[in-house]
């Protein structure tokens, strides 16, 4: 009886983590991307700019979900339930596809394809 308990309230204790994890955007504070006129900047602890992908360096962007994409990009999602989106560089050393959760991402996509970026956006269905 007492494991059982222990079970429910690990399940409990796991739920209620990754729900404030997720309603207060924890980890985009850790990390997360933004726009530059220059390119998409990944950023660190909310201001840092670690790295800057270049638009001239992006073949592509296509929105999604993830799906398989988790195999071969590098990950960089944040927010989890979220949709995402991946982005296929030109050229690089170490990925040349990225998984990116902006905090809006149709917003993003707009100002990507004010940017000249290649943009394939996901098809929906009228539900």
């Amino acid at each position: 009886m007492a494991s059982i308990l222990g079970v429910i309230g690990g399940m409990v204790a796991v739920i209620v983590l990754g729900a404030a994890v997720t309603k207060l955007d924890l980890l985009a504070k850790l990390y997360d991307v933004r726009l530059s006129t220059r390119g998409i900047e990944f950023i660190v602890f909310s201001k840092r700019v670690f790295y800057t992908l270049e638009f001239s360096n992006i073949n592509q962007v296509i929105e999604g979900r993830g799906g398989y994409h988790f195999l071969v990009a590098c990950n960089f999602r944040n927010r989890f339930f979220e949709g995402c989106l991946l982005i296929q560089k030109k050229k690089g050393f170490f990925a040349r596809k990225v998984l990116i959760t902006p905090s809006n991402p149709g917003i993003f996509m707009d100002r990507l394809i004010k940017a000249g970026v290649p943009v394939k956006k996901a098809h929906r269905r009228d539900d």
